[in-house]
């Protein structure tokens, strides 16, 4: 069924030989990791491991109409500097997004996206962030966002995976209302053959010229498909303050876990 309503949403694109309009952007990230405990962090054996690793991406948008853009986003890396051969012939470019943007000429306010796209929860990526192929529908309305949809983690029907298959159905929203924000969300994870695990998720953010507040909390429960396998729970609690100014900002936070 949802494959069959993603075909139906291509096939309703019209055909254009080209776009009207492309733009670019991009981002560079080199960062410095140092390590002590080295076979913990799933290193080889020594007293102490330093390595720096760069990544770009590129993105282009093709825009076709106010109705139609595509998005295809490109990364390189990561790379390691001082690595032996320093990555020559390295095969570290792979494809980040591919999705189209589809908004329908009878109601400006409803947006589609398909594709291969991102996706970050509302609550500091406690539950999903990831790329991954899928559906969202999010409406433009006044102080809410609203995204609902699905991902196809693994598809059983895809050449060269084993007879399962992994969708993640999704619904959040946050409400802004002055200095405040309210958010809340459900997810739906079903991993055939293995379990399925719901999310139930709730929080709020405050922001006061620079010092910001913030308190949120998600509940699990999962419940195995192989018999003698016992249901699990668990709630993870988080709270938290900030201060930025201008570019500088500083968080200190308190969370819980089973």
């Amino acid at each position: 069924m949802k494959k069959g309503l993603i075909v139906i949403l291509m096939a309703l694109i019209p055909f254009w030989a080209g776009a009207t309009e492309f733009s670019f952007k991009g981002e560079m990230r080199t960062r410095m990791s140092a390590f002590t405990d080295t076979e913990e962090a799933g290193l080889e054996e020594a007293a102490e491991i330093s390595k720096i690793d760069s990544r770009i991406r590129f993105y282009t948008k093709a825009l076709y109409s106010d109705a139609a853009a595509f998005t295809l986003g490109i990364e390189i890396g990561d790379f390691d500097w001082g690595r032996e051969g320093h990555n020559k012939d390295e095969k570290i470019v792979e494809v980040k997004h591919a999705y189209m943007d589809l908004t329908p000429d009878f109601s400006a306010s409803m947006k589609f996206r398909l594709g291969l796209q991102g996706y970050k929860d509302l609550f500091g990526q406690a539950v999903f962030d990831e790329d991954a192929a899928g559906l969202l529908f999010m409406p433009e309305m006044e102080n809410v966002d609203l995204r609902t949809g699905f991902f196809i983690l693994s598809d059983d029907e895809a050449k060269g995976n084993a007879d399962n298959s992994r969708t993640l159905a999704l619904m959040d929203a946050a409400l802004k209302s002055g200095s405040s924000t309210w958010k809340g969300a459900l997810y739906y994870d079903y991993y055939r053959h293995e379990a399925a695990t719901l999310y139930l998720a709730g929080g709020g953010d405050f922001q006061l010229d620079s010092l910001g507040f913030g308190a949120q909390a998600v509940y699990m429960t999962r419940s195995f498909h192989e018999e003698g396998l016992d249901n699990i729970s668990g709630l993870f609690a988080h709270l938290y303050t900030r201060f930025k100014k201008d570019k500088f900002t500083v968080q200190a936070q308190l969370g819980y876990s089973p």
